[in-house]
């Protein structure tokens, strides 16, 4: 008869010194990966807090023109239409006198 224990699949006791050394190596690299990730993404973050802070500064000065532009139309629409009165009172104090 033969040993059942020769022909089924086991694990030996004994483990080489390369699988442990790979080991070691591999979990290091897992390690120093995720690290280098880690910070990477801190970086990405503190520039996308920056990117907002300007562009929420953007928005306001955006803002702030939009008014002051607002305003100088309105000044300007107020100035051409008095000018035009004023014209249309010249010609009429000329047509008068003639």
């Amino acid at each position: 008869m033969t040993d059942l224990s020769d022909s089924t699949w086991h694990l030996d006791k004994r483990v080489p010194i390369g699988i442990i050394f790979a080991l070691l190596i591999q979990s290091g690299a897992v390690f120093w990966w995720a690290g280098q990730t880690e910070q990477r993404l801190s970086s990405l973050e503190a520039q996308l807090i920056a990117q907002r802070e300007l562009t929420q500064n953007g928005i306001a000065a955006q803002n702030a023109t939009n008014e002051r532009l607002a305003r100088i139309e309105t000044l300007l629409e107020i100035m051409v239409r008095d000018q035009g009165e004023s014209r249309l009172d010249m010609r009429s104090e000329r047509g008068g006198q003639q």
